[in-house]
């Protein structure tokens, strides 16, 4: 009798589990241990720019890795666009646009300026010209109006158009709004004003709105707060206790015809993200949840010691990205095994911003090391210094690097053609030919037949023929880099030229294993380097390259000469010394065939 009763309060409590969805939850989570832990290449800063002893565990499975990190990246200024581009402003409120790699494409400076990118990637740079005071008036406090301009640039920098702005009496408003279709809304002594990205003027409201200056009170409105507080693009105006509520024509519209339909348009996606398979959302605690499509727990994580989890962010993979409120990091697959944890070790409050990028890698903001993207650990390929994305990475087999063929001999000119009957593959381009079959390992190269230890060969689909084959038929040279997984393939001048690209660049966010493996082994050298690696705050923007020229010397020795800016900050006054410098780099071909940089004059 105890045993069936037994088995029905078993059942009661399985029944109940699996209607509230945790038996879905039930599958055993991998949790990455201390074996796994690497040093990422990241020196911590306080608060003043100090060196701190903080430590750090970047615990991983393989599959992501750390890639890179510009310590001079501020936090609260951190965005991503449709142009792959990340945009961010560091101590000394220099706005700066990096690609995937971390390489600077721009960077614009105004010390008195506050500078914001709009969603469609409209670079505007706010003006505060002039603040009146507060006042006291039938004994309600009046607060601080602001009026000074905006001004919109083009993607060069030039300026698109200037307009004139009177902040309104909340604390809280905003200088200047964007609709749904990026047409800029200011208030004006005339009312508020719609432009387009133009600056061309759209609309004016002035019915009710005041705005009037006194030599007394100074710059005054009636205007308590403007913003936008609706899916449809409703911009809602507060007049004391009064809303007024405009269309994106600039025309009021009844508020009680569409009062049940007004939803506000902020949403916390701090807590809660969807993905093509489901979506991951913050539990109680420190608990990340995931669902499927119908909603339905699949599985649950519990974070190894601080909640909740905030920042959640996945990629089309379905892996889940998030922070904790002490500057944690993790990275979970689709099934909730970690795949990489940054351990801060700290018990502080510490801020973070994630984002995807649109190789559905991380890129994060934080407080102590600046931006960082840790991504997916694969092969990458360069040709002449610029990369290539390849349709599979580069594999090496027998220490023999491997391409899929089509995509490389493609993009150096060569014609393609598949027999179907011979199953012979041909490449041409004018008086260069190379021919091959899958699975044998004759080669013939300009008519000549080769026969290299490793031939054509078929990897997940792919065919794949050695690079070195590449390189000769095409007279260019190869270099495989081992520490970073990447194939180069170029002229000597190109591949010696990109030496100096990569080493300026790590310079630049600070990665010393990087940096070390870039240069000759030389006690002389890793002196220079310590000189310019700078600090947190005070930090030297060197990559800014004018021109770069290269002069051979030897087969394996070459000078390159690069003419660039040399941004150097203040850390008091926010100013910038720009000066246009020339250096020069030694550059020699090593025996495993990398060229490394052996001295220079930086």
């Amino acid at each position: 009798m105890r045993k069936v009763i037994g088995l029905l309060i078993f059942c009661m409590i399985f029944i109940s589990f699996s209607e509230m969805g945790i038996s879905e939850a039930s599958p055993k989570l991998k949790y990455l241990t201390k074996e796994q832990s690497t040093v990422p290449p990241v020196t911590l800063y306080d608060s003043s720019g100090e060196k701190t002893n903080t430590s750090l565990n970047f615990l991983t499975n393989g599959t992501y890795e750390w890639k890179w990190t510009i310590r001079s990246a501020h936090q609260f200024s951190f965005d991503k666009f449709s142009d792959n581009m990340v945009y961010y402003k560091d101590f000394n409120d220099i706005y700066t646009a990096v690609d995937g790699e971390g390489k600077r494409n721009w960077m614009f400076f105004d010390e008195r300026a506050n500078i914001s990118r709009t969603a469609k990637g409209t670079l505007i740079s706010t003006f505060y010209d002039q603040t009146s005071t507060l006042q006291i008036i039938d004994e309600e406090p009046r607060t601080i109006t602001q009026h000074g301009y905006i001004k919109i640039y083009n993607s060069d920098e030039t300026v698109r158009a200037i307009l004139n702005f009177v902040k309104p009496n909340s604390p809280f408003s905003e200088i200047y709004w964007l609709d749904n279709n990026e047409n800029i809304i200011v208030l004006e002594q005339t009312g508020i004003v719609s432009y387009n990205k133009t600056g061309q003027k759209n609309w004016t409201y002035g019915i009710d709105i005041l705005v009037s200056e006194d030599r007394l009170f100074g710059t005054t409105t009636n205007v308590n707060d403007i913003y936008f507080a609706d899916l449809n693009g409703y911009l809602i105006v507060e007049i004391g206790n009064k809303k007024i509520i405009l269309d994106d024509q600039g025309k009021p519209v009844n508020s009680e015809k569409i009062a049940g339909n007004l939803q506000s348009s902020f949403t916390n996606n701090d807590d809660t993200n969807q993905w093509k398979g489901g979506s991951y959302e913050a539990g109680e605690g420190a608990i990340l949840i995931a669902k499927n499509l119908s909603g339905k727990i699949k599985w649950s994580y519990k974070l190894r010691k601080y909640g909740p989890p905030e920042n959640i962010v996945a990629n089309s993979k379905g892996h889940v990205f998030f922070s904790d409120v002490n500057g944690n990091i993790y990275g979970l697959d689709e099934m909730g095994n970690e795949m990489f944890c940054l351990l801060r070790n700290n018990s502080g409050l510490t801020l973070t911003e994630l984002l995807v990028d649109n190789e559905g890698d991380l890129i994060g903001i934080t407080d102590n090391i600046g931006i960082f993207k840790i991504g997916l650990r694969k092969a990458s390929m360069r040709i002449n210094g610029e990369l290539f994305k390849l349709t599979n990475p580069p594999i090496v087999k027998s220490g023999v690097v491997l391409v899929p063929y089509r995509n490389v001999l493609e993009r150096l000119g060569f014609k393609v053609v598949e027999n179907q009957k011979t199953l012979e593959i041909t490449g041409k381009m004018e008086s260069k030919e190379i021919r091959f079959k899958l699975g044998d390992t004759t080669v013939y190269l300009n008519g000549k037949q080769r026969r290299p230890a490793v031939g054509a060969e078929s990897h997940n689909g792919t065919t794949y023929i050695p690079l070195q084959l590449v390189a000769e038929v095409s007279g260019l040279e190869i270099e495989w880099d081992p520490s970073i997984k990447e194939a180069r393939l170029g002229t000597a001048a190109s591949l010696a030229q990109n030496a100096v690209e990569r080493f300026l660049l790590q310079v630049e966010q600070g990665d010393e294993i990087k940096i070390k493996n870039s240069l000759v082994t030389s006690n002389n050298l890793n002196l220079k380097v310590a000189k310019l690696l700078g600090t947190h705050h005070s930090f030297k923007q060197i990559y800014d390259l004018k021109s770069i020229s290269v002069k051979a010397v030897s087969k394996d020795e070459m000078i390159v000469e690069t003419v660039q800016r040399n941004q150097q900050y203040l850390q008091e006054n926010q100013a910038i010394l720009d000066k246009v410098m020339t250096n020069h780099f030694t550059i020699n071909r090593m025996k495993d065939g990398q060229w490394k940089i052996s001295d220079f004059d930086l």
